[in-house]
């Protein structure tokens, strides 16, 4: 999904900081720009508790928050200043990591046989995106 192409992409440009992609120079771009697409035509509409997915939705706030992350990485690299343009233009999106997290803190959503079915798993995802820098240690 998304939120798994956004964490590619932060993983992707810690490499690309060590100097391990240069054998692979679009490879970034190209990750930056499908998660771009994908954003683009991403919508969380107003659909019912019950048709949205907390796992999935969690992955892309933890996902985005990726973001800024990777722009920390790659500034001031001569050789990774251009991703930092690419990364800019997904900035728009990062409103949507407060929406998801105030969605799926509510006790009523997690009431919801969509959270229910996978509490668990659901749970540490919820928590993971709340406090992300374990997540996106180097």
């Amino acid at each position: 999904g998304i939120g798994g192409l956004l964490c590619d992409m932060y993983r992707l440009s810690v490499l690309a900081t060590r100097g391990v992609l240069d054998d692979y120079p679009g490879l970034l771009a190209s990750v930056i720009e499908a998660a771009r697409l994908s954003l683009d035509s991403f919508s969380l509409c107003c659909l019912p508790t019950e048709y949205r997915t907390a796992f999935g939705e969690l992955r892309l706030s933890l996902g985005l928050q990726g973001i800024p992350r990777a722009k920390v990485l790659l500034h001031g690299k001569s050789d990774t200043i251009r991703h930092l343009k690419k990364l800019e233009r997904l900035e728009k999106f990062l409103p949507l990591v407060e929406k998801i997290h105030w969605f799926w803190r509510d006790e009523r959503n997690q009431m919801a046989r969509s959270w229910t079915e996978h509490r668990h798993t659901n749970m540490v995802m919820l928590s993971t995106s709340l406090l992300p820098a374990a997540f996106y240690r180097n």
